[in-house]
């Protein structure tokens, strides 16, 4: 994607009609929208002690060192169900995550950084929706 960025500012560069600058740049703006939206769609599976497979969009760090795997996505409040680990009683429920303090917060590319929650296992594919 870089490499087409990179091809359109070139061209922006070398354009002399208005019409055409402005072409390229609702094309470098496209671009960038979806490289955008791919990135947000990026999550990773998990295998609960079941083997159930859940979809981890998000991981939260918690200043209590809690942590908080988002199993859904975001509702627009805020509130997402997901799996809260590291507490005395690790469980599944909804959580509003702008209550939350975090010490770290992982998306997309940084879930591979991450362990997965206690007794669970990450599956190695990497899924976009």
């Amino acid at each position: 994607v870089k490499a087409e960025v990179m091809a359109v500012v070139q061209d922006q560069c070398e354009a002399h009609d208005i019409e055409e600058q402005k072409s390229l740049l609702r094309r470098l703006l496209a671009m960038e929208l979806a490289e955008d939206d791919t990135e947000e769609k990026k999550m990773r599976k998990v295998k609960d002690k079941n083997e159930t497979v859940h979809e981890v969009h998000a991981w939260y760090m918690l200043s209590n060192g809690w942590e908080f795997y988002q199993l859904d996505k975001t509702e627009d409040d805020g509130v997402a169900f997901g799996y809260m680990d590291g507490c005395p009683y690790p469980e599944l429920g909804y959580s509003d995550t702008n209550q939350f303090t975090c010490l770290a917060v992982g998306h997309g590319d940084e879930l591979h950084s991450i362990d997965p929650p206690i007794g669970w296992a990450w599956n190695d594919e990497v899924m976009y929706v």
